[in-house]
């Protein structure tokens, strides 16, 4: 299992439950580009996925303490284990048990309604676009949404549009028809576009646009899925796009409980800074002073004595810095998660999601509920946009 940072570079990789040492990390990581696009690696990029995570590294743990080694690859047992996790979703039975006890799963939240209703203010239009089947997304919706509301008898009076099995990302590439439904889920028939008030399954953005006949930019579009909802789509469409990240909220909440220790932090790794550019300087100066002793100068026994004592000081300094750094650094990631640290961030820097985010999503935020905060029309923008070399203020 490995996390990598903005720049493709992987900073923590467990096998089964072994988190792999840095120097371990060496030779299988950083010799070469790492293409995550390439068919050796699978993307962990949703909530749905963590279950299949956690059981994989169990499986992989096993095989790795098994006496005489693992009888089946790593590579079998994840792709069996893929195999087993695509049959619960064909066979169904997940979706029953939801279906049957929706409150065991489930939580029914006024806001997200309110935040529905006030998005269709002013003539606005509500599309619900869902990879669920019709009667999973039925069930669902009517348990969230049916009565919750004074005068919201029905879900599908928030939506103007309901399309199901959608198939994204393929939705925003492929050209498939729109099959229209009938109340009971049943197909009536198959168009190139959708009609506001209907049902459909399948369908394509081509299709939708045409019956939005709208420019891209005045379409919001919100998804829970970082490459199936944001990432495809903003490469498709000029569609605004906001990602909903729940861990956001902890996350939040721990950058606040742990501020002592990340302001210290941060000192530190300043104080780590300038120590290591003396360092780099008097290790220049000893370099050059090498130079001159094998080119027979003299030098004054004094200076090469004092420049060589203070590089020797300096470095043991720099390295007693650089283990503090790293022991406050590896207690405060663990407050966050006692494996993987903070969410956002992979060390020092962004983890590649957190790149992904802010290039893809327009806006960010834990739940739909929050927008309900915000008068329907409300402008989000960026109040500033600083480069790494503007001035702090």
């Amino acid at each position: 299992m490995l996390r990598m940072n903005r720049h493709r570079f992987v900073g923590r990789a467990y096998l089964g439950h072994r988190r792999l040492e840095p120097r371990e990390l060496v030779p299988l990581y950083r010799q070469e580009p790492i293409d995550p696009a390439d068919p050796r690696f699978y993307h962990v990029d949703s909530l749905f996925e963590l279950p299949e995570t956690s059981l994989y590294s169990g499986l992989v743990e096993l095989a790795r303490r098994a006496p005489g080694g693992p009888s089946k690859s790593y590579a079998q047992l994840f792709h069996e284990l893929r195999d087993a996790i695509d049959w619960v979703h064909r066979e169904g039975r997940m979706k029953r048990a939801v279906l049957a006890s929706p409150e065991r799963f489930l939580a029914r939240d006024p806001e997200l309604a309110l935040a529905l209703e006030r998005f269709a203010l002013g003539g606005r239009r509500l599309i619900l676009i869902t990879n669920s089947p019709w009667d999973y997304t039925e069930g669902v919706c009517s348990y969230l949404f049916d009565g919750l509301l004074p005068g919201l008898d029905s879900w599908r009076e928030l939506f103007d549009l309901v399309v199901v099995d959608a198939a994204k990302p393929g939705f925003f590439r492929d050209g498939r028809p729109f099959v229209e439904l009938d109340a009971a889920g049943q197909p009536t028939g198959e168009y190139r576009r959708p009609e506001w008030g209907g049902a459909y399954s399948g369908g394509s953005l081509t299709g939708l646009m045409e019956l939005l006949a709208c420019p891209g930019e005045q379409v919001l579009y919100i998804g829970d899925h970082i490459y199936g909802d944001i990432v495809t789509s903003k490469r498709r469409s000029t569609w605004r796009t906001a990602l909903i990240v729940a861990e956001l909220e902890d996350e939040i909440r721990l950058l606040a409980e742990t501020r002592p220790e990340l302001d210290k932090l941060s000192r530190l790794r300043h104080r780590l800074s300038v120590s290591g550019a003396e360092m780099d300087l008097l290790a220049d100066a000893v370099t050059v002073l090498r130079r001159m002793e094998r080119a027979g100068e003299e030098i004054a026994a004094e200076l090469e004595r004092e420049i060589r004592e203070r590089h020797t000081r300096r470095r043991r300094r720099h390295q007693e810095l650089l283990q503090e750094t790293r022991t406050l650094a590896e207690a405060t990631e663990k407050r966050f998660n006692p494996w993987w640290g903070s969410f956002f961030k992979q060390g020092e820097s962004k983890t590649l999601f957190t790149a992904q985010l802010e290039r893809f999503a327009c806006l960010y935020t834990s739940h739909v509920r929050n927008f309900a905060r915000y008068g329907s029309n409300h402008y989000f923008r960026v109040l500033e946009d600083p480069a790494q070399h503007d001035e702090e203020t």
